[in-house]
């Protein structure tokens, strides 16, 4: 069975053998609290009553634990019954995160410092964590911290001398030679749209000509 996968960047979202999981399938919107808890936990564990403590902290221990207990129930219906494994009181979050993901990414840039190493833990943050959870405490913390990795690699872009997002451009092969007037030309249009097409017949040149236009932009 596939490992089910859950993204915090952005907005919660979760797949469960390689198909999301609707809405309709989270029974209890507690059961999504509690993965969004153990995900952000250390080690992705929690005891049991830490949990109840986050979740329930007006009701009594018994109702608490009943609650709980439905919730890891209906978690488990959602994502699959090896998500959430409970031992000695423990609960531990078996999934694929997309956390976990951008910031072995982002340890990876910063011990190569390339600019493709940058881009690729970039291009895995797919926005402020839990912004549905923008007023709990326990998700506030862990969003300043991804937020300034985040800008941490964009800074490191930055000093690279790569412009963040910006796609890269094939290796030159060969030196370019002339052309120059279609050159300012198709810069001066460039100015005024934000789609260019070149046109003409086979083996004119346009893919090298808008390869040397991209680079001088």
């Amino acid at each position: 069975m596939q490992k089910a996968s859950v993204t915090l960047l952005g907005g919660f979202a979760a797949e469960a053998d390689g198909a999301p999981v609707p809405d309709s399938v989270w029974r209890l919107r507690k059961a999504k609290e509690l993965v969004k808890l153990l995900a952000l936990a250390d080690g992705h564990r929690l005891h049991r009553e830490q949990a109840m403590d986050a979740l329930w902290p007006d009701r009594d221990p018994a109702a608490a634990a009943n609650n709980l207990n439905q919730a890891v129930h209906a978690a488990r219906k959602a994502l699959g019954a090896e998500a959430i494994e409970l031992q000695d009181g423990l609960l531990r979050l078996e999934v694929d995160l997309d956390v976990d993901a951008f910031e072995l990414a982002a340890a990876a840039a910063r011990r190569e410092r390339t600019g493709a190493a940058c881009e690729r833990a970039l291009s895995l943050y797919g926005g402020d964590l839990l912004p549905e959870n923008r007023y709990d405490d326990w998700a506030e913390l862990e969003r300043r911290r991804l937020a300034a990795i985040h800008e941490e690699l964009e800074r490191t872009l930055g000093e690279l001398g790569v412009v963040p997002g910006r796609r890269r451009l094939p290796l030159e092969t060969s030196t370019f030679v002339g052309r120059e007037h279609e050159l300012a030309e198709l810069a001066a249009l460039l100015g005024r749209t934000r789609l260019l097409t070149l046109a003409g017949t086979g083996g004119a040149g346009k893919t090298r000509l808008a390869l040397e236009l991209a680079r001088g932009h």
